[in-house]
């Protein structure tokens, strides 16, 4: 009985042919599509870009590609900007491309507070008059710890300290 199927219905009994077998092929004609390119049509034997465990292509860090982040951050251009240029998500640009982009390598955040003299008078003169550090941060537009940082010497003389 091989070949033929039985079905079995309501008190009946029939017999059908089997559909034909599909024709043979081989484990590399299935899987190749003109011999040269796999199944999604990807080239054989090329390799692939390096992909990250969520499966996006990972942006290698070239000499060229740092002098044109860097050219284009001289140039002014924002992060949002460069970021669009180099086809690289913003987060990518600013793990990657921090120190083209002008900052301090291994410190990122927000640049040092320098004061300049007209700043140093200016909390000599607050302190002096009896504004805390607190009160003069927050005129200055600064941090109370800033302050106290930056103009310890001020601050201790207009206190009575040495």
């Amino acid at each position: 009985m091989s070949g033929v199927r039985r079905q079995r219905g309501v008190g009946q009994k029939s017999e059908s042919p089997l559909p034909p077998a599909p024709p043979c092929v081989s484990f590399a004609e299935f899987f190749l599509t003109d011999g040269n390119s796999d199944l999604f049509g990807n080239p054989i034997g090329t390799p692939k870009a390096p992909q990250s465990p969520s499966g996006r292509a990972t942006p290698s860090k070239t000499p060229e590609r740092a002098s044109i982040v860097r050219r284009m951050a001289e140039a002014g251009l924002t992060r949002r900007q460069i970021a669009q240029e180099a086809g690289i998500a913003e987060s990518t640009l600013y793990q990657h491309y921090f120190s083209e982009m002008g900052g301090r390598a291994g410190c990122p955040g927000r640049r040092a507070h320098v004061p300049t003299n007209a700043q140093r008078s200016f909390v000599s003169s607050r302190a002096t008059a009896g504004a805390t550090a607190q009160t003069i941060a927050i005129e200055m537009g600064l941090s109370a710890p800033t302050v106290r940082k930056h103009y310890r010497d001020e601050l201790n003389r207009a206190h009575g300290g040495v």
